[in-house]
């Protein structure tokens, strides 16, 4: 309970700040689907507020829904947050991060991005991630949201699969040619199925949580970010 109050209080900040950034104009224009354009931007109140609570902030993750809506940090090891939460409290439920080698700046991000989360059994973290082990729970859900400092991302899912902890998942890919020749070797055991053509895709977020097949299995959905709109 004291830590679902904590993220809890940390989604009221987050999209109230989403909700009280309204459009001056209100009649801002839409596009083909009817959305408005800025319905997911965000402001520099919330990020700093996230910042603030914890320097470690690196963004902010949201699959529509689900219950994935949560803040996502990074420090120098992918240890501290199996077991801390974003207040640095112990806590099983750890937080959402990236893999300590990650670069994330404005003008250099790797080729795989790695978030990782716990499997919680009260459906929490990264829990939601099973799910896409359906094609039709990933043919309701195929779209995910990333925020930070720089840029709002819509994630196009492309792939998910079971995998040991010590795979070619968790690997940093310094060409186009080998993440290529990793995709295309993974979708044939993807659990859902995207008719994306892997061979243009410049850089994959992997999202990675506990599975249960086997010792040591982890889950993974693999998405390419497309950029919504810039922060500032």
């Amino acid at each position: 309970e004291h830590q679902n109050s904590i993220v809890d209080y940390s989604r009221e900040v987050w999209h109230e700040t989403v909700s009280n950034h309204e459009p001056e104009d209100s009649m801002v224009d839409t596009d083909e689907e009817g959305i408005h354009e800025d319905e997911h931007a965000v402001d520099n109140t919330k990020i700093q507020y996230m910042l603030e609570e914890n320097s470690d902030f690196k963004g902010w993750i949201t699959i529509p829904g689900t219950k994935v809506d949560n803040p996502i940090y990074q420090t120098t090891n992918n240890d501290y947050y199996l077991t801390h939460n974003q207040l640095g409290q112990k806590s099983i439920y750890g937080a959402l991060y990236f893999d300590y080698r990650n670069k994330l700046t404005e003008t250099e991000q790797d080729k795989n991005l790695i978030i990782y989360g716990h499997e919680m059994k009260n459906g929490s973290m990264f829990a939601s991630l099973m799910d896409y082990k359906s094609q039709e729970f990933y043919e309701e859900h195929p779209y995910m949201w990333v925020y930070t400092d720089q840029a709002v991302y819509q994630m196009e899912l492309l792939l998910g699969f079971v995998t040991e902890d010590i795979s070619d998942a968790y690997r940093m890919y310094e060409t186009e040619e080998e993440l290529h020749a990793y995709l295309n070797d993974v979708a044939r055991k993807s659990t859902f199925r995207n008719d994306t053509d892997l061979n243009t895709v410049d850089r994959i977020v992997t999202l990675s949580t506990c599975s249960y097949e086997y010792d040591s299995a982890r889950y993974v959905v693999i998405g390419r970010l497309i950029r919504w709109s810039d922060n500032g």
